[in-house]
């Protein structure tokens, strides 16, 4: 997980608990957001910084004497504002840049951003500018999509809000084998990882927990209905690594982490699995995978490689899989 990713994360949390006079305890942050065999004080440090970061951004968290830390809806604002009608333009061009750009977590409030700065526009008589698709900040696409469809980016924000408000969502949704199907499911958190948005949700078809992602999805709707979190749900229970995730079966394999690797373990590994060092200093990092794709994706960006005995299984596995990519 980046900085960014955790930061969002953190952001996420806070949000959804929002309505919980109580708040989100340090320990189920920590537990949640930050990694595993991190120190307390670099804990606390990396907190600290996290939260002057969302600060910055205009969001304001409060943390009282018994631990607990919220998130302040009424002191959540940015300052205002003045800029010049350059400066206007210039910001009204990088929200337009991000109206297509699918991890940007809140789409429609930028959207409704971007309408009002249109606004404002017209009044700086930038006739250039009055030119770009405001239409689109309405979610009104020039591709052909019926009235009913949701704007597929909207997915990460609505979700967020049926998190918030513990409603039932009913999805369409295509599984990694591309087998698709229609189901209810009650969202319980979702997290950001590798640049892709998961889901944790209860699944009415096997009233068992799963993760989704939410790229999946192809289409959404917020029902009527709502549910009951379990008090024992922790979305660090869930947060998996990419190649951890799909619809096969889970493979036990082997992976070697050199000993000079600069990435640290716990960051690496998430906690996931089982490590033990070897004779040479390496790692030998047991762990199951149900997409061999990604997990292949994910040991040759991570300059890692495969156990021994596996090597040229893998090996030849792996070229046949990047050139049927191809």
């Amino acid at each position: 997980m980046t900085a960014t990713e955790r930061i969002i994360n953190l952001a996420l949390l806070l949000g959804t608990q929002i309505t919980n006079p109580e708040g989100v305890s340090t320990g189920q942050i920590r537990n949640e957001i930050y990694p595993e065999e991190q120190s307390d004080h670099a804990f606390e440090k990396m907190f600290t910084r996290d939260k002057e970061v969302l600060r910055l951004a205009g969001i304001i968290i409060q943390a009282d004497s018994s631990g607990s830390t919220r998130l302040v809806a009424e002191g959540t604002f940015c300052d205002v504002l003045d800029l010049s009608p350059a400066e206007r333009a210039t910001l009204a061009l990088v929200g337009f840049a991000q109206l297509d750009e699918p991890l940007f977590p809140l789409p429609f409030a930028l959207r409704m951003a971007l309408t009002k700065l249109s606004g404002l526009l017209d009044a700086d008589s930038a006739p250039a500018l009055r030119q770009l698709p405001v239409h689109s900040a309405l979610g009104i696409r020039d591709t052909e999509t019926s009235d009913s469809e949701i704007d597929t980016s909207l997915y990460p924000e609505l979700l967020l809000r049926a998190i918030q408000r513990k409603q039932i969502v009913a999805i369409d949704y295509t599984n990694l084998a591309g087998e698709k199907s229609c189901r209810n499911i009650a969202p319980q958190g979702m997290y950001l990882l590798s640049g892709r948005w998961y889901l944790v949700a209860e699944d009415s078809t096997s009233t068992q927990m799963r993760i989704f992602k939410v790229g999946r999805i192809r289409r959404l709707t917020l029902t009527d209905e709502h549910f009951e979190q379990a008090a024992d749900f922790s979305l660090s229970d869930w947060i998996s690594l990419p190649f951890e995730i799909g619809a096969g079966e889970l493979v036990q394999t082997s992976i070697i982490i050199p000993a000079d690797h600069s990435t640290p373990l716990d960051r690496l590994t998430k906690g996931r699995g089982t490590v033990s060092q070897q004779t040479d200093g390496s790692f030998s990092w047991h762990i199951g995978y149900r997409d061999f794709a990604v997990l292949v994706t994910f040991v040759l960006e991570n300059k890692l490689h495969f156990g021994e005995a596996q090597h040229l299984e893998y090996a030849q596995s792996a070229l046949e899989a990047m050139a049927g990519a191809s």
